[in-house]
């Protein structure tokens, strides 16, 4: 009887498992950025370079310059390498702007492709208050939804940046309801406090990622959905050592436990990063990636 009882538990564990694991999806924004990927996603309220038009897009403005970025990431949990190119444009008004387009292959099935590209506006209302919106175009196939996706939908967000340190953010994500549980209406918050840094706009990358900063997030998903409420909360920490060496590390918790790390390379006006990440539920669930950016000042 013991042994019956124990080989039951073992199945229905088994169960429960494949299906905490087969049917979470991280929604597609979450799947973007190097350096929001490096902080476990705990990026809504740090927010100025191009990751922001994925997490935050009121970030733009606290920036100034003209910005490219090529990037390639991979995530094992669903078998998805993304590859993509971001421009922005925060130096030549007032009104800062940005151009996103990603492609996504799935390892199972390389013939079918997704797409996500997407437009960012931004203008600060006051010195340390900035509004942000992004219209975006996603085309998903059937095999990473319910059905098919070809859809266009938006993200508003909100950031407001003390002198002290201290950046507050909340976003709304997917305002226009699509069908698709990758593209989730979904609400974040976030909080992040600069020890040593330069207060204010800044106006080079040596300014911008000056400092020691900590980030804590909270992302609710499925707002509207008809499912339970999903809670993601992150925590993330970054350093440039020798304001030439970034370092970062993160960690995620929703339905599982991830930790990440990354580390890059900074010079004058270009930088090299790349990232890690590992589901400490799942091992077999990992991400990585590398990403180039390019300072046009």
């Amino acid at each position: 009887m013991l042994k019956e009882n124990i080989f039951y538990f073992i199945i229905l564990a088994n169960l429960w498992a494949g299906n905490i694991f087969g049917e979470e999806r991280l929604g597609i924004n979450e799947q973007q950025g190097i350096r929001a990927q490096s902080l476990g996603g705990a990026y809504r309220a740090i927010a100025n370079d191009n990751n922001a038009m994925h997490f935050n897009p009121a970030g733009l403005t606290f920036f100034r310059r003209f910005n490219l970025d090529a990037d390639y990431i991979y995530h094992e949990r669903n078998q998805l390498h993304w590859t993509g190119l971001s421009l922005s444009d925060s130096l030549t008004s007032a009104l800062a702007a940005g151009l996103d387009f990603h492609v996504g292959v799935n390892s199972q099935n390389p013939a079918e492709l997704s797409y996500l590209t997407g437009l960012s506006l931004a203008y600060p209302i006051f010195d340390i208050l900035s509004l942000g919106a992004t219209i975006k175009y996603a085309y998903l196939p059937k095999m990473l939804s319910e059905e098919a996706v070809n859809q266009v939908t938006g993200d508003v967000g909100l950031m407001l940046k003390f002198p002290f340190g201290l950046s507050l953010a909340a976003v709304g994500y997917n305002l226009i309801p699509t069908l698709s549980k990758r593209l989730p209406l979904s609400v974040g918050l976030g909080a992040a406090f600069n020890i040593g840094g330069t207060p204010g706009t800044a106006v080079n990358p040596a300014s911008a990622y000056s400092g020691f900063t900590i980030a804590v997030d909270w992302l609710m998903r499925n707002l509207t959905s008809g499912d339970q409420i999903k809670h993601q909360l992150s925590v993330g920490g970054e350093y440039y050592l020798f304001d030439m060496i970034p370092v970062r590390l993160g960690y995620t918790w929703d339905q599982a436990h991830r930790i990440s790390a990354g580390l890059g390379l900074f010079f004058q006006s270009i930088e090299i990063d790349a990232f890690f990440q590992q589901d400490l539920t799942h091992s077999k669930y990992r991400s990585f990636g590398a990403a180039l950016r390019l300072f046009f000042l």
